[in-house]
């Protein structure tokens, strides 16, 4: 629950400086609206099990993206930051014992996080992402059917490079921090490692 409470602090700061910009700027050239799409591999950060005495073979991770929207205001000539709302999409987290699904978890995260970019040597940038994630989880097996949703902190961090005036790419690591045991009664954490571009209007 700390945790929770710092990441909403980190995204109201974001804002907060966000509303200072626009104040200090006025309406023009203050900043810019921006659309962003990632790819890459992550998933649910859940351990191994063993049902009754059968350790089961257990397949988590794969292809997962995040695609975005926001804006960047410019705070200085190499600092913006602004508030961004996404989506998370990975990979269900399967659980086999002799090549049959036992049980699966399936998931989807939507989040509200404050986006920095600090720019150094001309083009390159680095950038920092914290805030909060709207997490949904079912598990799922012969028998049962549990949903489970939980707010949880989410943090990124990464590099990038603007090429272009309206276009840049950028590589990140991002991680929602739920819990690492695969229980009905939890929400697991979710990390991936994602390359992506974003385009400024």
């Amino acid at each position: 629950m700390k945790l929770t409470k710092k990441a909403i602090a980190i995204a109201m700061l974001g804002i907060g400086l966000s509303s200072i910009a626009y104040a200090q700027n006025g309406y023009y050239n203050m900043g810019h609206f921006y659309l962003s799409a990632q790819a890459g591999y992550g998933g649910m950060n859940k351990k191994s099990e063993t049902v009754s005495g059968v350790s089961l073979t257990q397949k988590s991770k794969g292809f997962s993206y995040r695609v975005s929207g926001g804006y960047l205001f410019n705070i200085s000539n190499n600092f913006v930051i602004g508030p961004e709302i996404g989506y998370f999409g990975y990979p269900d987290n399967k659980y086999k014992a002799n090549g049959t699904t036992v049980y699966k978890f399936t998931g989807q995260v939507i989040d509200l996080l404050a986006n920095a970019r600090f720019y150094f040597a001309d083009n390159f940038y680095v950038l920092g992402k914290a805030g909060i994630a709207y997490t949904r989880q079912k598990a799922k097996d012969e028998i049962t059917n549990t949903t489970k949703s939980k707010i949880l902190p989410e943090a990124s961090l990464g590099v990038g490079y603007k090429f272009m005036k309206n276009l840049s790419a950028d590589i990140s690591y991002t991680r929602v921090f739920g819990k690492d045991r695969a229980r009905p009664d939890q929400v697991a954490t979710v990390d991936a490692v994602m390359a992506g571009i974003s385009y400024l209007f």
